[in-house]
């Protein structure tokens, strides 16, 4: 079982994200130090080595982070109605904007910006019946899944400005005519 952390800790974990998510709106995280990290978060380096071991491992703790919040989030929605659910979640990453436009827009790997797209857009939200349609479902899956990804991109690196309608009836739109594809 896990140890549950102190208040302490968490406050200590909290500062030290936060200062790599404000270096990270002006530096890539190979030019990050953990000596300006420790500066910005106003900790001792002894502090940060006893939680991380570099930058990295601080950024790979946050993008946990987001994913385990956006999966609670998500648990919250009662609505099985694709609308529904693409505006929360464009609502949710609205009100989360600053953070998502320095992880997925300027900071990323392909494998966050997987993981975040499996999340917030699990494959049965447009397709539950998980069925196979002649073995080409997973290439659907994997196209929508780029296609979304782009539209949220352009969404949060236009800092969230057009209305949450709008996108989502984009989303809607492209997804649905993806899947009518018939592929001879």
């Amino acid at each position: 079982m896990k140890e549950k952390e102190s208040q302490r800790v968490r406050l200590t974990k909290r500062l030290i994200k936060e200062s790599l998510l404000k270096l990270l709106e002006h530096k890539d995280i190979r030019n990050i130090t953990v000596k300006e990290l420790c500066e910005d978060a106003e900790l001792n380096r002894t502090t940060f080595y006893l939680h991380y071991e570099n930058p990295d491992d601080v950024l790979r703790s946050i993008h946990v982070d987001i994913i385990d919040n956006i999966n609670s989030h998500f648990e919250k929605i009662t609505s099985k109605n694709a609308r529904a659910v693409i505006m929360d979640i464009l609502e949710y990453i609205h009100d989360n904007k600053k953070t998502f436009n320095v992880l997925l827009c300027k900071q990323s790997s392909d494998e966050f910006r997987m993981q975040f797209i499996q999340s917030v857009f699990p494959y049965d939200i447009f397709s539950p019946d998980d069925s196979e349609k002649d073995g080409i479902q997973k290439y659907l899956n994997g196209f929508i899944a780029a296609g979304l990804f782009s539209i949220v991109y352009n969404y949060i690196a236009d800092d969230c400005k057009e209305d949450v309608e709008k996108i989502t009836d984009i989303i809607i739109n492209i997804t649905s005519a993806t899947l009518k594809i018939k592929i001879s």
